[in-house]
C-alpha cells in the first residue's frame, strides 16, 4: 500500500476527518511516525486550502498509533495574509496519539537570500545495492522503501560517528506531496543507532520539520532518488538529537528536520549504550 493511500483521510465533519491505517506501515508497538506525519499533514492542508503550502511542522508523538481507526480533529487557529496555523490531534480509542501544529504559507513577494547548504558528494543511487527488507528483522514500513546507504557504518555496527546518509525513494512510486516528503525524511534509522553494537528500542519524541522553497510537491517523478542526511550532535541520559536534510536528485535542499530521540537500553547495555555523544562520536 503506498503512502497516498496509507494516509488517505475521509472528511467526518468540518473539523474532523477518519482514517483507516494499515499495519503494512508497522514500526514495532507503534506505526511508522512518518505516518501520522502525513495524516496530520493532510487533515491541516484539507482544513487550510489549496493555495498555502506547507511550510513548517512542529509534532509530539504522545503515545503509540496503532492499526486500525484513528480520527483527526484539526482546528484552524488563524488564517492570516500569507500564514495559515492549524492544530491537528491524532486520536485512537478516545486518547491522542499525536498532536501537530502545521504552518502553511503563501510565498511572499521579497525574501532574504540565502545560498543552500550544498548536497554531499555520494556515488550514484544505482551504483549502490538496494537494502533487502528482511521480515520480522527490519521494520515493516520499511518494505515501502528503497534505501541506498553511501556510507559504510549501519544501524547496530558499533561504529564510531553518529551519522546516517543513503538515498531513498518510494518503492509503489506516485508523486510526492508534503505528507509523502515528511515520510521519507522520517523512514531512516536515528544516527545514535549507528554507535550501539546491538539492536536497542527507541522511539521519536519531538519533531520539527520545515520544508524549503525548491520543493515543488508532485513535480519529481515518483520514481526518484531522494538524498537523506542525518547526524546526532549529542547523547546522554537516554535522548539524543537527530538533525537531518534531506535533497533532490538535482541537488536542490527540500527539507531539514530535527527530532528528540529516546532510546531503552536492554538490561545488559550494548557497547556503546550510554558513552556521551561527544565530538568524536557524533558530528565532526
Amino acid at each position: 500500500m503506498s503512502f497516498s493511500d496509507a494516509t488517505r483521510i475521509v472528511a467526518a465533519d468540518a473539523d474532523v476527518f477518519d482514517a483507516e491505517l494499515p499495519e503494512s506501515w508497522g514500526q514495532g508497538r507503534t506505526l511508522f511516525g512518518g505516518l501520522a506525519a502525513g495524516l496530520a499533514l493532510r487533515a491541516a492542508m484539507a482544513r487550510a486550502g489549496d493555495d498555502r503550502p506547507v511550510r513548517s511542522l512542529a509534532m509530539s508523538l504522545v503515545g503509540p498509533l496503532a492499526a486500525g481507526s484513528a480520527r483527526l480533529e484539526a482546528r484552524v487557529l488563524r488564517a492570516g495574509s500569507s500564514m495559515t496555523h492549524v492544530a491537528v490531534a491524532v486520536e485512537q480509542d478516545g486518547s491522542v496519539r499525536a498532536s501537530a501544529l502545521v504552518g502553511l504559507g503563501a510565498a511572499r513577494p521579497a525574501g532574504i537570500a540565502i545560498a543552500q547548504a550544498a548536497m554531499p558528494p555520494v556515488p550514484p543511487a544505482e551504483s549502490l545495492p538496494m537494502m533487502p527488507f528482511v521480515p520480522g528483522l527490519t521494520p515493516e514500513f520499511t518494505q515501502h522503501y528503497d534505501f541506498r546507504w553511501t556510507l559504510g557504518t549501519l544501524p547496530f555496527s558499533g561504529g564510531r560517528d553518529a551519522h546516517v546518509q543513503g538515498w531513498i525513494r518510494p518503492r509503489e512510486g506516485g508523486p510526492v506531496d508534503a505528507p509523502a516528503l515528511a515520510g521519507l525524511i522520517d523512514a531512516w534509522p536515528p544516527p545514535a543507532f549507528t554507535v550501539v553494537d546491538r539492536p536497542i528500542p527507541g522511539s521519536s519524541i519531538s519533531w520539527y520539520l520545515t520544508i524549503a522553497c525548491a520543493f515543488e510537491p508532485g513535480v519529481t517523478p515518483g520514481d526518484s532518488f531522494w538524498l537523506f542526511d542525518s547526524r546526532s550532535s549529542f547523547g546522554c541520559s537516554g535522548y539524543s538529537d537527530v538533525d537531518s536534510r534531506l535533497w533532490d536528485r538535482d541537488g536542490r535542499l527540500v527539507a531539514c528536520s530535527r527530532q528528540l530521540f529516546a532510546d531503552f537500553p536492554p538490561a545488559t547495555p550494548a557497547v556503546g549504550a550510554g558513552e556521551p555523544l561527544g565530538p568524536s562520536r557524533a558530528r565532526t
